[in-house]
């Protein structure tokens, strides 16, 4: 049985060397440990159980995060009288283009190969924008960066993305993956994610990868089933891998009815030197 003293006399504890004295660096056994390898990687899972005081005092976010809204709904945090499990919630306001976001700073890049994933719902999914992934600095982290999701372009100061998407009061409510970048022959590209859209009520899964200058997304549903993926890789480079990027999530209210997100997880990670 390993002790304290046994991990502390280790050669390279919690890192890649750790790993490789165990087998194969890409057996499977290897890529379940990488998360924990925390010489080499960096690695964030939160799951949002806090509240209460922690809550009332944003002690909760100050590590990692950074929320914001438009003016009229209530940032994302755990609420005060949590649920199994934890969550964190955010609700626009019951205005037109009123929005919620909630980001990283701006450490994350494609040459370290970052990822993310996020567990989430919403209480009703009509009449409402929202994007999530990775993104440069942008001129207001809680409005959009994607113009049009069917026809994307970008504003907001953004430059180098990997979003997934949906503008679902559209007549093409579909999900896409829009990607672009600053480097040569990058221009905003967009990939449809099947026909798949969200419940009402019911969690869904998302995940943006980046590889260099590649990206990649997948999502699973309620039983972690992948369902559709998308790739932006060999004939489509479309992210600069060396700039910074943050990873963000946000949701804008495309009517006068307020939208409820529930965050029950968010993981980030990427290789700690590129």
């Amino acid at each position: 049985m390993p002790t304290g003293d046994s991990y502390g006399r280790e050669l390279n504890p919690s890192s890649f060397k750790h790993m490789s004295r165990m087998g194969p660096m890409e057996s499977e056994l290897a890529r379940f440990l990488y998360p924990m390898a925390n010489r080499d990687v960096v690695y964030i899972f939160d799951d949002f159980i806090g509240g209460g005081m922690q809550q009332q005092a944003a002690d909760w976010k100050e590590a990692v995060w950074v929320t914001g809204n438009s003016a009229n709904g209530t940032e994302f945090a755990p609420p005060s009288t949590q649920v199994v499990s934890g969550i964190c919630e955010g609700t626009t306001g019951a205005v037109d283009q009123d929005t919620i976001s909630i980001a990283t700073a701006l450490v994350w890049a494609g040459d370290n190969r970052c990822g993310m994933e996020v567990m989430l719902q919403v209480d009703d999914i009509d009449n409402q924008s929202w994007e999530l992934g990775f993104n440069d600095s942008l001129a207001d982290v809680k409005e959009p960066c994607i113009n049009d999701i069917h026809a994307p372009t970008l504003h907001n100061g953004g430059a180098d993305v990997a979003l997934i998407g949906q503008q679902t009061g559209a007549s093409t409510a579909t999900m896409a993956f829009v990607t672009d970048g600053t480097g040569s022959g990058m221009n905003a590209t967009k990939t449809l994610l099947g026909t798949r859209v969200m419940t009402n009520g019911a969690y869904m899964t998302m995940r943006v990868q980046l590889d260099g200058d590649n990206a990649f997304a997948y999502l699973f549903d309620a039983s972690g089933t992948l369902t559709e993926t998308a790739q932006h890789d060999v004939l489509a480079k479309q992210v600069e891998g060396g700039t910074l990027l943050q990873s963000r999530i946000l949701w804008e209210a495309n009517t006068s009815s307020a939208v409820v997100v529930d965050l029950d997880y968010w993981a980030i990670w990427q290789d700690r030197v590129a």
